[in-house]
């Protein structure tokens, strides 16, 4: 159990009940039961998502692991709706603006002792808020579901097959090829995927014919499933020991067809195969991403926005003084429309208004008030000079 929670952290490119309670106060949710999902939220909900550290305590441990898993839950998201092109370009938040862009967590699962916490949540994002910072960042993304994909995870043996004899070796690395698969957030991906295994009626040599990429194999399984969307994810050992992958079959794109190799670690086959189905999961999120995504509203590397675009900015001051003397010099901008107070602290404040200008000319306009207006760190800061 520990070495796929291991596993897990390792393939997710995504505090205590004191550090529980300060998260809820700031997301306003948090629910031992699954969250509610709509059509639009499964999208934005990021699914049996794995959390660990390890600290001086429980306490501290707890606390490190829910900041750690809500910003690589961010990312994961993030990664799902924008185009691989774009992924340098994806904005790093601090963890206040993060908390911003959260609707509720619940947890599925944990478990801690005195120096470590793990669990597993599900995390719902505010679909508004991400669309509006990746809108600000001039990012394209894609958050409608495409439809959906039946997969058959299949080991192929030596033999051609694994359905038939008493080979167990190859049964043993067929459940781990569906596992690994199975472990995915599959229901909540942007191309939604159902798992089957493969058809007896479906013999060897028409596997054989599937792992030549024979059009002929593929019309049989489409045909035996009754779905035109159907991708096979061959696995098997090559000579030199390692893994070869190849996913065969069509989606709502068109053909699907993708040869990959993988190399197994000190005889770990489980881990090869989990990397092998986030892969392979990427690939058809990829492929509706690249299809339905529409230009950037922005090519350049900093954020920008258009006319009448929502501005999230984080104000920085020493008191109660100079924050009102900083609102009322932004206030007094006239291209700045309908202000908005979110999160107001002792020292900072996060604010959003509406501007019709560009970058440069808010800049500009801010600096003749004496203000300092910056991208830094991935967020928009404004401060007295």
């Amino acid at each position: 159990m520990k070495r796929a929670h291991a596993n897990k952290m390792r393939r997710h490119v995504t505090g205590n009940a004191a550090g529980f309670a300060a998260v809820a106060a700031i997301i306003g949710l948090v629910s031992q039961a699954p969250l509610a999902m709509s059509a639009e939220g499964k999208v934005y909900t990021v699914a049996r998502f794995p959390i660990e550290a390890q600290a001086k305590d429980a306490v501290t441990a707890k606390r490190a692991a829910m900041r750690d898993g809500q910003q690589r839950a961010f990312r994961s998201l993030l990664k799902r709706i924008v185009p691989v092109t774009s992924y340098k370009r994806l904005p790093q938040l601090k963890p206040n603006r993060i908390d911003d862009m959260i609707e509720g967590f619940s947890v599925l699962n944990e478990r801690n002792s005195g120096t470590e916490y793990v669990a597993t949540l599900n995390y719902k994002f505010r679909s508004r808020n991400i669309r509006q910072l990746l809108k600000s960042y001039g990012l394209s993304y894609v958050d409608r579901q495409g439809p959906g994909v039946l997969v058959i995870p299949y080991y192929l043996s030596s033999g051609g097959s694994n359905q038939d004899g008493d080979d167990g070796l190859a049964r043993r690395y067929q459940r781990e090829w569906m596992q690994a698969w199975r472990e995915l957030d599959l229901d909540h991906a942007l191309v939604p995927v159902k798992l089957a295994p493969m058809h007896k009626k479906i013999h060897a040599d028409s596997i054989r014919a599937l792992k030549e990429g024979r059009d002929e194999a593929f019309d049989i399984v489409a045909e035996e499933y009754n779905n035109k969307h159907v991708v096979v994810a061959l696995a098997e050992h090559s000579d030199d020991g390692k893994m070869n992958v190849r996913f065969f079959g069509a989606d709502g794109v068109g053909k699907v067809d993708l040869v990959r190799r993988y190399r197994i670690y000190d005889g770990d086959f489980l881990y090869s195969a989990e990397l092998a189905a986030i892969v392979g999961l990427g690939v058809l999120e990829g492929r509706w991403k690249a299809d339905k995504a529409q230009p950037a509203t922005a090519a350049s590397e900093t954020p920008s926005w258009g006319a009448r675009e929502t501005m999230r900015v984080e104000v920085e001051f020493s008191g109660l003084a100079e924050w009102q003397e900083i609102r009322r010099k932004l206030a007094g901008l006239p291209e700045v429309e309908d202000l908005k107070i979110g999160r107001l602290s002792a020292r900072g404040a996060d604010i959003a208004f509406n501007y019709s200008g560009d970058p440069q000319s808010l800049q500009k306009a801010l600096a003749g008030r004496g203000l300092q207006f910056y991208e830094g760190g991935g967020v928009f800061i404004l401060r007295n000079r």
